[in-house]
């Protein structure tokens, strides 16, 4: 069985027809099975899922969300973040345990006993567990079918769903029910957490969505990782080349197809974020260097909490005893391939130029690598 069915498990039949049909049913015959077994389940799971919708829409009605948004391509540092603000007690996140059931609280008694206590990412061995915090952009792949997320089930239709992360560059009805689903899913958890303090969500794809968020969530704050784009684009490689290989429901893009597309994506997503920070206040954005953030991050958060009127004194504490913590973490090196040194240069010189990174000279190769 595919990864990709427990996202389908706790998805609702409707999202699931709805993506099949904009993909034209192009699926991967091998992946059928694991189609079916979504289906079955979220037939199964339907009256429960509209119950527990029914309720939750009339409880957050009147919830006024304080949203923390964690912004920054994948591979950005933005995951090391979310971790550390999660040891806060005065900011609030939402668990894996929840992500897992968006839509259905009644799997959760079951996924705890099932799921091991203890989750290493394979791409780059970060451990996690069923109470860490986890990104809103995987789970919004089970809660609507507008989700950037969805590209990994569906690689050949990558495009489409790189669209649903600038959100107000769609059409006005696509928008209204983008943002009616997202609303939904973050008061839910806004309630689920029960405590009324701000909360931290992470989602790369929400670069791309700054000023619409902004405008949409008056309260809202924003914290930008932002790192060389030659880590970047090759970690993310190698993340895709596992998520995709896992939950892909089509057939798989080439190596050179993933690589093009992956420097697209960050091309779009930050020509777009460049644009959307012009129009934000500069008391509700901060933006972090991971190269300063993975060697002390504490002078830069304590800049963060001052700019946002946060607590620092009752945090750094907490703060500092969790990085400290994380000293023997090794993070994964990478080499970087003539070819991906000249397509980044080539693609991505106007965010060389905003932040001050130095592009790398193309090395000599006897042949296109």
């Amino acid at each position: 069985m595919r990864p990709s069915a427990f996202l389908l498990m706790d998805s609702r039949i409707d999202i699931i027809i709805r993506n099949l049909f904009l993909c034209k049913f192009r699926v991967d015959k091998r992946a059928i099975p694991t189609i079916l077994l979504g289906v079955v389940f979220t037939l199964l799971l339907w009256p429960f899922q509209l119950a527990e919708f029914i309720y939750y829409k009339i409880k957050t009605r009147k919830t006024k969300v304080k949203p923390v948004f964690i912004v920054g391509h994948w591979r950005s540092g933005t995951t090391m973040l979310q971790y550390i603000l999660a040891k806060d007690g005065n900011l609030s996140y939402f668990d894996t345990l929840s992500a897992y059931c968006v839509n259905t609280v009644v799997w959760k008694p079951l996924l705890r006993k099932v799921l091991p206590p203890i989750l290493i990412r394979a791409f780059d061995n970060m451990e996690y567990n069923l109470v860490y915090p986890w990104e809103d952009s995987v789970c919004f792949t089970e809660y609507c079918s507008y989700s950037n997320w969805s590209r990994h089930m569906f690689p050949q239709d990558r495009e489409r769903y790189l669209d649903y992360a600038v959100v107000d560059e769609l059409p006005t009805k696509i928008q209204a029910k983008w943002f009616r689903a997202y609303d939904n899913m973050i008061r839910k958890f806004y309630v689920q957490s029960g405590n009324g303090r701000p909360m931290v969500f992470k989602g790369p794809d929400a670069t791309a969505r700054t000023l619409f968020l902004s405008k949409k969530y008056p309260d809202a704050v924003f914290l930008n990782v932002y790192r060389s784009p030659y880590a970047v684009i090759r970690s993310t490689i190698n993340m895709y080349k596992f998520t995709t290989t896992y939950f892909s429901l089509q057939a798989l893009p080439t190596e050179q197809e993933e690589e093009e597309f992956i420097i697209h994506q960050f091309k779009r997503i930050y020509t777009k974020y460049f644009e959307d920070i012009k129009s934000i206040p500069a008391d509700r954005i901060i933006e972090l260097r991971f190269e300063d953030l993975e060697k002390d991050p504490m002078p830069m958060l304590e800049e963060a909490y001052k700019r946002f009127g946060w607590d620092w004194e009752s945090a750094k504490e907490p703060l500092r005893t969790y990085w400290d913590s994380l000293s023997g973490y090794q993070k994964n090196v990478f080499d970087y391939s003539p070819r991906l040194i000249r397509r980044v240069n080539e693609e991505l010189g106007f965010y060389f130029e905003h932040y001050g990174y130095e592009m790398l000279p193309v090395p000599d190769a006897p042949f296109e690598q």
